[in-house]
């Protein structure tokens, strides 16, 4: 998804068709689709994974929400401005750093929270 992301605001950028040739070759709408089905596959993948922890507490489930969040607000971002450094994106975006930290409590909570 994050390559695909890159790819896209690559092809936006028409400097970097001179850099990488093969740029030229995608469409935008291709790379669309396969961001919005690498996102869709993410998101199943971890949403399984999140529903199959065998706790009694909900938090795993819940972070489900923070995740969704935290994918679409990657997109929007490389959307709104330049995706082409990834690590830039994740880093100055606020909301996106919230949903991560969100994140990290509730699996952290999952594993170590009592009855």
């Amino acid at each position: 998804m994050i390559v695909t992301a890159k790819r896209i605001a690559e092809k936006n950028s028409k400097a970097a068709i001179t850099v990488r040739p093969v740029i030229a070759q995608y469409t935008t709408d291709f790379l669309r689709l396969v961001l919005t089905v690498a996102s869709g596959i993410t998101l199943t993948a971890y949403s399984l994974w999140a529903f199959s922890l065998s706790t009694i507490h909900p938090f795993a489930e819940i972070s489900v929400i923070t995740v969704t969040f935290a994918l679409l607000r990657y997109i929007w971002a490389v959307e709104r401005s330049s995706g082409e450094v990834p690590e830039e994106v994740m880093f100055s975006d606020f909301y996106f750093l919230g949903a991560g930290v969100a994140t990290a409590l509730l699996l952290i909570l999952s594993v170590y929270a009592h009855n």
